[in-house]
């Protein structure tokens, strides 16, 4: 059965990492994949790595359309279509249209409102299921009119292999991990640290990721402001194989987040290494963290009460190992790619 991912985003942001792990856990299911992304971007790079990639031209209205000419210039026939955004679900109703795709599956892993618009109603008509990343977007579905039969569940997954449990550390550091994007609250984060360094002197953070619109010497700048720079390892964008060695450095994971995480891949990661998170309540992660159980949640912009879950988990070992084991035990029961692929066996694709 052949199918195509058409990943019309520039960016491997959450949506590209959980359109790509959809599609490789189908091809090892038997599934001829292939996938559609924007050319000479970071998500066409990963893609085109693993799968026939089809250049696309960009979300714009004329971009969208010239997408569309180039499916059809490749002279194939799908039988299945997931469109993982707005202008890849009208490629592929297009693509349908024109007789060369049959089913149409709207896959959906951000939280942007979905437009409610006279168009965008007529096109979801013509889809076959609606794939949600979490219960919130699946609400979002249903709330937009979709049917609740066909609204389906399919949590992210998390390479449990990869990202293998380990005992937490006995040093006191902290991980932050994520592009260093105003949204994920990186300078509230180092406000945590400023506030924890009053109470327990050992404590330490490390952070990890891409420059985006904020660059290290800023946060850098901020430490030294706050008094907390020798306190700080900025390890920067490290290899997705050495991601795993990194973390582990971490005794707990910490999310800053002012808003995003419709996903939280990061919040999964830490799960599966075994370590317990804090986490702004914003997107997903009120849905993903048991409170109490696998993590602590707070409100964003609270570096108070984000540094005093903090120090309940550094100054508890036997707390902090207690939870570390149940965030692994929630990965490996609800995010592990077994049970991802069990799940999405029940979609009945063929």
């Amino acid at each position: 059965m052949k199918v195509l991912h058409i990943v019309n985003i520039p960016w491997f942001s959450g949506v590209a990492k959980y359109a790509f792990d959809m599609a490789v856990c189908m091809r090892r299911m038997g599934f001829d994949t292939e996938a559609a992304a924007v050319e000479n971007s970071a998500c066409y790079r990963k893609f085109s790595c693993e799968f026939k990639t089809i250049r696309l031209c960009g979300r714009s209205f004329t971009g969208t359309i010239a997408g569309f000419r180039r499916v059809m210039k490749a002279g194939k026939r799908y039988d299945a279509v997931f469109v993982h955004s707005g202008s890849s679900l009208s490629i592929g109703f297009a693509l349908k249209k024109a007789g060369r795709a049959g089913r149409i599956f709207r896959v959906r892993a951000e939280r942007y409102p979905i437009k409610r618009n006279v168009f965008n109603r007529f096109i979801h008509r013509h889809v076959e299921l609606c794939i949600a990343a979490t219960r919130k977007i699946r609400n979002d579905f249903i709330e937009f009119g979709i049917p609740h039969e066909k609204a389906a569940l399919l949590y992210p997954m998390v390479d449990t292999s990869f990202f293998s449990s380990s005992p937490i550390p006995d040093r006191a550091t902290i991980g932050v991990v994520g592009r260093l994007a105003r949204v994920k609250g990186l300078f509230s984060s180092l406000d945590t640290l400023a506030v924890l360094a009053r109470d327990i002197p050992e404590v330490r953070m490390i952070i990890i990721g891409r420059e985006n619109q904020i660059k290290y010497s800023e946060l850098k700048g901020y430490a030294r402001k706050k008094g907390i720079l020798e306190r700080v390892s900025f390890k920067g964008h490290l290899p997705y194989e050495k991601m795993p060695s990194a973390m582990k450095e971490a005794s707990v994971g910490l999310i800053s987040s002012l808003g995003s995480e419709a996903v939280s891949r990061v919040t999964l990661e830490w799960f599966a290494l075994g370590r317990p998170v804090v986490a702004s309540s914003v997107g997903c992660l009120d849905e993903f963290i048991d409170e109490g159980k696998t993590g602590f949640l707070s409100m964003p912009s609270s570096p108070g009460s984000a540094a005093e879950k903090i120090k309940k988990l550094l100054k508890d070992e036997s707390l902090s190992a207690e939870m570390g084991r149940r965030a692994r035990e929630e990965a490996e029961r609800n995010f592990s790619p077994e049970i991802y692929m069990k799940r999405f066996k029940e979609f009945k694709v063929k």
